[in-house]
């Protein structure tokens, strides 16, 4: 990607994932030298889904010039955030029985498991499985006909 900051971030290793059901994007990480990163959630799935930014990292950077391992999808029962190379993790805090169903699937293992806060982590084959229990939040689209639309009615609003 020509001119994307975000690039010195990535090492594209494209390869569709059926179990993912899209390809899985890598960063590697220029601080690290064992040249391990993670999954690249903005490019992975980010045409599905909503993507949002830990809220500890910098206000008013661009997309392009943030850390990708401060990217998150927020669910409507956790967040889920890049954890290793092949793994991602969701934050369930006070949403038990959810946090039991994600549990009970294998392959996820608890990296902190508090009172009422769980971290879970998983392998990112097993993203469609947990995201159809803790329901991430989708990217908001329109049809040609309500983009057609809007246009025309927000027409006289515009600047020339």
């Amino acid at each position: 990607m020509e001119g994307d900051k975000h690039a010195d971030w990535v090492s594209v290793i494209n390869h569709h994932d059926s179990l993912v059901g899209c390809a899985v994007v890598y960063f590697t990480d220029p601080r690290d030298s064992n040249n391990k990163g993670g999954i690249d959630l903005w490019r992975t799935f980010g045409d599905e889904f909503k993507i949002t930014v830990d809220p500890s990292c910098t206000n008013g950077m661009l997309r392009t010039d943030l850390d990708p391992w401060y990217f998150q999808i927020p669910c409507k029962y956790g967040t889920i955030w890049p954890w290793g190379r092949r793994q991602i993790a969701i934050d369930i805090d006070y949403h038990d029985q959810i946090a039991n169903k994600v549990r009970a699937i294998p392959g996820v293992w608890a990296a902190h498991d508090g009172d009422r806060e769980k971290t879970l982590v998983f392998d990112v084959s097993l993203f469609r499985q947990i995201a159809n229990i803790v329901l991430p939040r989708k990217r908001r689209r329109l049809s040609a006909d309500q983009r057609a639309a809007c246009i025309e009615k927000l027409a006289t609003y515009r600047f020339s």
